[in-house]
């Protein structure tokens, strides 16, 4: 294969360094997935969760993973990424630590 300038390949290639690994992992065409997909995007297809809002499902889901954790863990903070995650988790221990 050789290398590529070209914008959208190179998009192309990004996309299908990320979607792959999460499509292997699940399969190919599962039809009970789609199913979960359509059935949440007709319940909830988004929701603003900043400044201090949320939206039922996320509540539920916050407060059975509060219960799964350590007394004290009660703190929940759901992210769409990576850089989402690490962000406020770094901020978190330098303003623990200080």
């Amino acid at each position: 294969m050789g290398v590529s300038t070209d914008e959208a390949t190179l998009s192309q290639l990004d996309m299908e360094f990320l979607v792959r690994p999460a499509t292997q992992l699940c399969g190919h065409g599962r039809k009970e997935i789609a199913a979960a997909v359509a059935a949440q995007l007709e319940a909830l297809d988004f929701s603003l969760i900043h400044f201090g809002m949320s939206h039922s499902p996320g509540i539920r889901l916050a407060e059975r993973i509060a219960g799964l954790t350590p007394g004290g863990l009660d703190h929940i903070h759901f992210a769409t990424n990576g850089s989402g995650a690490n962000e406020p988790a770094f901020k978190t221990a330098r303003y623990y630590w200080r």
